[in-house]
């Protein structure tokens, strides 16, 4: 194999130059070695070149019926390579594929009938196929592998198409012929719904799936408020057909709303209350926001975040600086460069109401600052609603002046309108909201610190919103007057999360504005409310399980409550006065009559079942 220049994926058929052999690569494809036609195919595969001599080669390769099945897997691969008109005739012979008994040319099946999926003249041939190989496969190489192209095919394609998927789709899942156990009694049930889900997905995105999905997952799981709700609340609600329009709504205001409440009331609580602090203040880990986006899908959209002070233009006075020698770190040895660093003489208490800048030389600059390269970025992108960093993309706001040096110092005082009742706020950065942006920051207000981030975004951080929420503590702040602002930052050297600059390339921009958002109701009523619609666990739920093989059984187990509490007839029981004191310490058990007695504090209660009684107090 290595003479013929085949080693690790990487073939011989190209010059140095990249020139391709056009004899050498002839003479491999007929090779009487499989080994040899099998690596020149997939090295085709890899490069994705299909000439017509290669199409021609694999569409031999899959109609003989003696070729090896690694040779096929990569034929078929290249075949779905090739334009719809090409591959219409051959539709007949690719479609008894999807019954193969390997699973990997099955989903090589899948790959060359893609381009003709959704094509006029095939599709009703190969959407029955594709749904049936679907319903009886338990390979998630095979179910995944009708999506997310086969799902373009489809969206991209006629109302027809859309409703032969739509319905294929639905046979698939409402007969889904995965097991639950295997032939050694091994749980394959997490497998299964994985592919149930997977199949609903699918459905999901389909024009017109998600009604049929709203139908058939209800019908399987009818104690489930909205199965597959994440389908449905993703979705644009204007496309949902009138029955589904209807249903929406109160299922999100009657079950979802009352639901996420119960479930997650202590958060609720806590970020209303301003007790709660984060560096990611709101976005998808917010509960509020979760809440909000809930009543967002019904209808309710006066929940979300809005401007309350844009300071992204404002004036500021600011210093920039290289620590001292001692200090400094070189370009390539720090991801993030915020770090403990000594500060200009005279600068000591920058961030004080009292200091003066003008004192020390601080110079006066609109914000954003930025720098890119060591120069004022000139690129802004205004549709952007995040910041970044790098000559494409510098965020919602132009930047304004040049940040010199590693690190920047900046400071000044707004007037701000008091605070509204039933609200909550937030400070947001504005350094970048992609993987690997920002360089650390610490914010203070009127001198206190509100907030310490000491790395830009990591891994898992991209997108969410960054800064900080305006906490109980910093409420009286906010009164309708002046607020002291200062901040301090590190310019960049890599755009990159956990890996180190190669080159010295400062980069950067910061500015910030406050947001406020409008509470969503979350009260008492709801959580109540949520304890009819929230399965809970019970004795007899727990002794149903599975100890030996750690399996829960699902919601539709657990106890459900009607919202109404009747008097268990079964227990009776009266009320005596014993005495009556002031204090606790004041009772007297063994005494008949206590002379400090004042008013009723303690009583006794006689519970009598089945002609017993029991006293306590």
């Amino acid at each position: 194999m290595k003479a013929l220049g085949v080693n690790s994926g990487y073939i011989g058929w190209t010059k140095p130059g990249g020139e391709v052999r056009p004899k050498l690569v002839t003479e491999f494809l007929q090779s009487h070695d499989p080994r040899v036609r099998e690596a020149i195919l997939r090295a085709h595969v890899k490069t994705k070149k299909l000439t017509p001599e290669v199409f021609e080669l694999s569409v031999k390769a899959v109609k003989d019926p003696k070729e090896s099945w690694t040779i096929k897997d990569a034929a078929l691969q290249l075949i779905g390579l090739a334009s719809p008109d090409v591959i219409v005739p051959l539709v007949d012979l690719l479609i008894p594929y999807l019954k193969h008994e390997e699973a990997w040319l099955r989903n090589a099946a899948l790959t060359a009938l893609t381009p003709v999926a959704a094509d006029e003249r095939s599709y009703q041939k190969i959407l029955p196929a594709m749904g049936e190989l679907i319903r009886t496969n338990q390979r998630v190489s095979v179910t995944l592998g009708f999506a997310p192209a086969i799902r373009a095919q489809i969206k991209s394609a006629s109302p027809a198409v859309h409703q032969l998927a739509a319905e294929t789709l639905k046979e698939t899942f409402t007969g889904y012929a995965g097991k639950k156990t295997s032939v050694s009694g091994q749980n394959l049930k997490p497998t299964y719904e994985f592919h149930l889900e997977a199949i609903a997905a699918s459905l999901a995105d389909v024009p017109g799936g998600l009604d049929a999905l709203y139908e058939i997952a209800k019908q399987r799981q009818p104690n489930e408020i909205l199965p597959y709700k994440e389908f449905f609340l993703a979705a644009d609600a204007s496309k949902f057909g009138p029955k589904l329009k209807k249903a929406i709504k109160p299922i999100i205001m009657d079950e979802l709303v009352p639901e996420f409440v119960g479930k997650n009331r202590v958060k609720l609580g806590k970020l209303a209350a301003a007790e709660t602090q984060s560096e990611r203040p709101g976005g998808s880990r917010d509960a509020i926001d979760g809440l909000a986006a809930l009543y967002d899908r019904a209808g309710y959209q006066e929940f979300g975040w809005t401007m309350f002070a844009d300071l992204r233009n404002s004036k500021w006075s600011y210093h920039s600086f290289d620590p001292i020698p001692a200090e400094q770190v070189p370009f390539d040895q720090l991801i993030t460069r915020y770090r403990e660093v000594t500060l200009p003489k005279g600068m000591a208490n920058w961030f004080a109401t009292d200091f003066q800048p003008a004192k020390s030389d601080w110079k006066e600059g609109k914000s954003p600052f930025g720098n890119y390269d060591g120069k004022l970025p000139d690129r802004p992108i205004t549709k952007c609603d995040h910041s970044c960093v790098g000559p494409a993309c510098f965020g919602a706001t132009p930047v304004n002046t040049l940040w010199e040096k590693e690190v920047l110092l900046m400071r000044g005082t707004f007037k701000f309108p008091a605070l509204k009742e039933g609200h909550r706020y937030r400070l947001m950065v504005n350094d970048g909201n992609h993987v690997g942006a920002g360089g650390g920051h610490i914010i203070y207000l009127n001198g206190k610190a509100l907030i310490e981030a000491k790395q830009g975004n990591g891994r898992g951080s991209g997108g969410l919103p960054k800064g900080a929420y305006l906490t109980k503590e910093f409420i009286d702040e906010f009164k309708g007057g002046d607020v002291t602002i200062a901040l301090k930052t590190f310019i960049r050297y890599n755009d990159k999360y956990k890996a180190k600059p190669t080159s010295k390339l400062p980069m950067g921009k910061i500015s910030i504005h406050f947001e406020e958002q409008k509470l969503p109701p979350m009260g008492h009523d709801l959580v109540l409310k949520s304890a009819s619609v929230v399965p809970m666990l019970s004795s007899g739920w727990q002794a149903k399980q599975d100890p030996e093989n750690h399996e829960l059984l699902p919601d539709e187990d657990k106890f459900r409550w009607d919202g109404k509490f009747d008097a268990n007839p079964a227990i009776k029981g009266t009320w005596n006065l014993l005495t009556e004191v002031a204090e606790i310490t004041d009772f007297d058990p063994a005494a008949k009559k206590n002379p400090k007695a004042r008013r009723p504090l303690f009583t006794r209660i006689t519970f009598e079942e089945n002609g017993a009684s029991d006293h306590s107090s």
